[in-house]
């Protein structure tokens, strides 16, 4: 009556693949407008996220290096 378990399991991954196609059809891109390219303050935005999104980076580069740099050490006085 209610299928087999192997049934159930592949109708359930199809479901669940076609709520994640529903998903994804539902986002849809902000068309960009070519006019903004030309608007200083809108250009000024955008470099201020983006400066603002490379000091993030580089915060996490130096943590990155510095642990590096703790896990050599480490390393060569262990040996």
């Amino acid at each position: 009556m209610g299928g087999t378990e192997e049934e159930k399991a592949t109708h359930g991954d199809e479901v669940e693949m076609k709520h994640r196609k529903e998903k994804k059809e539902k986002k849809e891109k902000k068309e960009k407008n070519p006019a903004d390219l030309k608007d200083p303050t809108i250009i000024k935005q955008k470099l201020e996220k983006l400066d603002t999104k490379m000091q993030a980076l580089q915060a996490k580069r130096d943590e990155l290096l510095k642990l590096l740099n703790e896990a050599e050490a480490n390393s060569s006085q262990a040996s």
